[in-house]
């Protein structure tokens, strides 16, 4: 275990795979074999990245996830305490492999995830409490069981902290937990996915979207939210009102794999820090486009001067869509 100062402490609680790493000329097409060009393995797993992502900004970050009792177990948590992560947290099963991922990526950087959970799929609540840190900012991803997400959202409530959810892959989390997200962050197939769960019409336009955003927060559905939308950046609707962050000019994309990680991962950790949803979340953007020009996930994400340097570029001042007085 590390020993950080728990003040501002961040805390994931989510999943950890091994990526098995291809990089192929084009994406397969059903039915399709194609061969790969190199291969490589890499940490993955929605919630180890954004407990990596978040290291790279704030020193105070645990992590609570399960593991196979295994040699790729073992390899994923020695990578996240090189990266500053607090392990104490992450359980070894004896009875269940390492999750995994194999990830295909293309010359553009586009890329073909396929998961199998393995000893995320175990991880319990009873283990979560046990473990529970002194935190001021509890991250999950939906890469767990739904049980799980509401239990930790209800634990998260009871404590008085913050509660970010990244509902990725969408699951049907009971409305309360929904109502404790601050912020809940989606993509905008996401926005669409949940949106249909809740029996609203899915948005089929930027405008549409930033208006399903600002709805969920004014009729309390979520406390606030962020849609992220790829190389256009990210919207975000809180008690401020609705804005847009535009993604800063990069280089070139290499890899997109984690790029949505990169930026749950910095927002959490600028929360923590104090940091408005505004402010927060324009570090999350310049994290996400910065680790779209490197290949892998967490191991292609930058460090807090250098998202502090691209932060600069964006201003002070968001777009305004709706601003709340």
């Amino acid at each position: 275990m590390l020993e950080h100062d728990t003040a501002h402490r961040v805390t994931v609680v989510g999943s950890v795979n091994i990526d098995s790493i291809h990089r192929v000329d084009h994406l397969p097409r059903p039915g399709e074999t194609v061969s790969a060009t190199s291969w490589r393995r890499a940490l993955g797993g929605k919630g180890a990245n954004q407990a990596a992502a978040a290291a790279k900004i704030h020193s105070g970050v645990a992590m609570i996830a399960a593991v196979g009792l295994d040699e790729q177990g073992q390899w994923a948590v020695e990578h996240l305490v090189g990266m500053g992560v607090d392990t104490a947290g992450i359980l070894a099963l004896p009875n269940a492999p390492t999750g995994t991922a194999c990830v295909a990526v293309d010359p553009t950087g586009e890329n073909l995830i396929i998961v199998s959970p393995g000893a995320n799929s175990c991880l319990d609540a009873s283990w979560v409490a046990d473990h529970w840190a002194d935190t001021s900012v509890v991250v999950m991803p939906g890469e767990v069981a739904t049980p799980l997400i509401d239990r930790v959202a209800a634990l998260a409530q009871g404590r008085d902290q913050r509660f970010v959810l990244n509902l990725a892959p969408v699951s049907p989390v009971a409305r309360a937990t929904l109502a404790v997200c601050d912020p809940l962050v989606v993509n905008e197939l996401e926005a669409g996915l949940l949106a249909d769960r809740l029996g609203m019409d899915p948005p089929d336009s930027p405008a549409q979207t930033a208006d399903m955003a600002h709805a969920w927060v004014e009729q309390g559905l979520v406390r606030s939210v962020v849609v992220t939308l790829g190389s256009d950046g990210a919207l975000g609707s809180a008690a401020e009102g609705t804005f847009h962050w535009p993604a800063p000019l990069v280089s070139v994309a290499v890899d997109t794999t984690g790029a949505g990680d990169a930026c749950v991962g910095t927002l959490a950790a600028r929360i923590a820090g104090g940091a408005d949803l505004v402010d927060a979340l324009a570090w999350g953007v310049c994290a996400g486009s910065l680790a779209v020009t490197r290949a892998g996930a967490a191991s292609s994400y930058a460090d807090a001067a250098e998202v502090a340097r691209v932060r600069e570029t964006l201003g002070t001042t968001p777009v305004w869509i709706e601003a709340r007085p």
